[in-house]
């Protein structure tokens, strides 16, 4: 199981289980997070499993950026008319 724990509004650390300390989620300038390892846990192997473990928990930090940028889209989307744009067909 991956387990945060929340350091700052920019980042989490990373655990397995309880006290096995894997990096870092943190805030990127594009709004989104993203997974820092440990260096010497990058050296070893991993299992698609296990990688998706933490997939998952980093697409669950993001969810809330990448509802606030569909819902950002929607409203372009819905301003833009082809009319609007400057090419010729």
């Amino acid at each position: 199981m991956i387990n945060l724990e929340k350091r700052s509004i920019k980042e989490y650390s990373v655990y397995f289980g309880e006290d096995k300390y894997l990096g870092t989620f943190k805030l990127d300038v594009n709004g989104e997070f993203y997974f820092w390892g440990v260096d010497n846990y990058l050296a070893s192997c991993w299992s698609s499993h296990f990688l998706r473990l933490i997939a998952d928990k980093l697409d669950e930090v993001n969810k809330p950026f990448e509802k606030e940028l569909e819902m950002c889209f929607r409203k372009e989307d819905n301003k833009l008319k082809i009319e609007d744009l400057n090419v010729n067909f």
